[in-house]
């Protein structure tokens, strides 16, 4: 009796973490990853991010993205050097939306 619920149980136990989800090796990277995609895509939007801004943005974010997937693990120096080029991203943002705030907005003024 007890035989069959141990295989049971130890086949269970060596199945399961076949089905598990793998640990995320970098999961502040992958948040703020995920973070400026979807700022990126808000500021499109509502157009305080110009379409080729946008798309320089989404190209370095995908270069980090691909760095991250390339490696098996991340060294912390390799960590490091990506949260720099996540900052140097973010930074660029804050600037390209600086900068479109800053142009004169083209709709009519209602001076004659």
């Amino acid at each position: 009796m007890k035989a069959p619920i141990l295989l049971t149980l130890s086949l269970l136990a060596f199945a399961l973490p076949a089905f598990a989800v793998p640990p995320d090796d970098a999961p502040m990277i992958s948040k703020e990853v995920k973070r400026l995609e979807e700022r990126i895509h808000k500021d499109t939007a509502a157009g305080a991010l110009t379409t080729p801004d946008a798309d320089e943005l989404n190209r370095e974010v995908e270069h980090v993205k691909g760095l991250v997937a390339k490696e098996p693990s991340l060294t912390p120096a390799t960590r490091r050097d990506l949260r720099e080029k996540l900052g140097r991203i973010r930074n660029s943002l804050d600037l390209k939306e600086m900068q479109a705030k800053a142009l004169p907005s083209s709709s009519p003024s209602a001076a004659p």
